[in-house]
This record gives structure tokens, sequence and C-alpha cells, in this order.
């Protein structure tokens, strides 16, 4: 068989007009540079082995929203939920978090405790209290909001995270802020598990030192999206997995160790017509060890 003939590689053609990268490309390249040196670098890996600082006595603040029952629909109140509540505040106490509960909000109520909370974050507690933790567990939808108990939806990103970033809450700046997320991202898939053998570029900022608008935070789900996330009348699989992880080994792990062992346990968890569900978690900027 006669060899292939060989293709001569055409050059690309731009359309339009190509130009030269102007000064701020440059000033651009040189903060890339310079972030990248070995000794930024060095100081990068310095900083992930350090732990976020906890006060001796108050651990921080916790703030549990359940919504168990719907007003305007109750057939579809989440019966068994309310014990995630108990389990969860007890847990939370045990590691020295002041536990605030708010139960069945309406819209309002959620966002005006949002509200109360983004301003005055620690009030109340011990002034060595740093770490935030918001629960939210209720129905929700694909679209990245949860229901409350007027049937309303709340935006979860909107409403209850950004609230708490670095430009909205400035008293939690280089606090841990830890989102525990529980609710149906969708419905619209059952994850039946399977057989194992079968840009954009900002241009830099040069007035001075800045931080991100989001960092130090920790954003847990109980499912992927478009997923389930399963109940029983004993409460549902997230939360149980959670409060007993933390309940039999918070003291030894960080908080990423524990939410990859949550993870672990769930996988072993089917429903009685095969369902399965996993927990991810998304970090933004949260470079420090956390020991619950």
């Amino acid at each position: 068989m006669p060899a292939p003939a060989s293709v001569p590689i055409q050059p690309i053609q731009l359309k339009g007009r190509v130009q030269l990268a102007n000064t701020s490309r440059v000033s651009q390249a040189y903060s890339l540079s310079a972030a990248l040196s070995p000794n930024n670098i060095h100081n990068a890996i310095s900083t992930v082995q350090q732990e976020y600082t906890t006060g001796a006595t108050s651990k921080g603040v916790a703030l549990i929203v359940n919504v168990v029952n719907f007003v305007n629909d109750p057939d579809i109140n989440r019966f068994g939920a309310q014990r995630d509540t108990d389990q969860l505040t007890q847990v939370l106490q045990m590691r020295n978090f002041k536990v605030y509960q708010l139960l069945d909000p309406t819209t309002q109520e959620l966002q005006d405790t949002i509200e109360q909370f983004r301003l005055r974050p620690f009030e109340d507690v011990d002034a060595d209290a740093d770490a935030f933790l918001v629960a939210v567990m209720s129905h929700g939808n694909d679209k990245e909001a949860i229901y409350t108990t007027d049937s309303l939806s709340v935006d979860i990103w909107s409403d209850i995270v950004t609230p708490f970033n670095n430009v909205n809450c400035p008293r939690l700046v280089g606090k841990p802020k830890i989102f525990i997320l529980n609710y149906c991202r969708g419905g619209v898939q059952h994850d039946f598990g399977i057989d194992p053998n079968s840009e954009h570029d900002a241009l830099p900022e040069h007035n001075g030192p800045r931080i991100p608008s989001w960092s130090d935070m920790l954003v847990c789900y109980s499912t992927v999206q478009c997923h389930y996330s399963y109940r029983h009348n004993e409460g549902t699989w997230f939360i149980q997995a959670l409060c007993e992880v933390l309940r039999q080994h918070a003291d030894p792990y960080d908080i990423m160790d524990l939410l990859n062992v949550v993870s672990e346990v769930m996988k072993s968890l089917r429903s009685t017509y095969g369902g399965k569900q996993i927990c991810p978690y998304y970090n933004i900027g949260f470079t420090k060890k956390f020991y619950l």
C-alpha cells in the first residue's frame, strides 16, 4: 500500500484586524508573572497548611433554617425532617456553636433573618467567636431555589449565600463561612448507580492590595443538580449522615475530610426502589483547615 500523500498545513486566516497587545495587557502579564513566582506559590502553600482560628469558649454562630410544613399544600409536608433540626442542633452545640433555629419561615421572615445576621453575625455571642454556619433544608428546584412555608421561592445564591460575601458582610472577612444546603435540586433525575464493570479575563487593578469579593466560603449540597434529595421518617439522608459523622469523628479531622467521609457513607445508601445520592461541595477560597 503506498504511503499517503502528505497534506501541507495551511496557515489560519484571521478575520478582521489583528492588533498588538496594549499596555494594560502587558501589566496584566506582569501581575500574573508575580503571582506565579516561587515565593508567592510558597506563601500559598503555607496558607493552605494553616487553620482558621476559632474561639476557645465559642466556636461560632449557626443558623438552622428548616421548612417542614407548607401551609398552602400540606400534602408536600416534609414528614420526619424535624429530626434533622434536632440532630444538627445537638451536634453543633456539642461543637461549641451558638445555634439559632428558624422553623417554617415565610419568604419575608427568611429574608429578614438573613439580613439581621448579615448586619450583626455575632450579636450576643462571645467576642472570640469566628465561624459562621447556615443550614437550609426544604423542598427545592433546579434553579437553585428553595421554598418557604408560604410556597414562595428564595434563591439560594442571591438571597442566602451572597449576603455573607466579603462585599456585603465585612464583619466575616477572613472567617470561615459554611453553608449546608439540603433540598431536591430539580427532582427530574433519579440516580440508580452504575455497574462498575460495565474565560472571562478581567484586567487587574493596581491601586493597593485587594481581596476577592468571595472567599472563605464552603457551600455543601445534599445532592447534585437536577437530582432528588432523599428523606425518611428519621430525617434526611444527608443531614443524618453528616450529624453521625460529626458525632463520632469531629475531633481528628478537618471539615473537608469530614465531608469526604459523609460522601463515602452516602455511597452505601439506597432507596427502596434503588435510588442513590451523593453530596457535592463547592469551595470558594476556603483555603485553610477548619475543625468543627
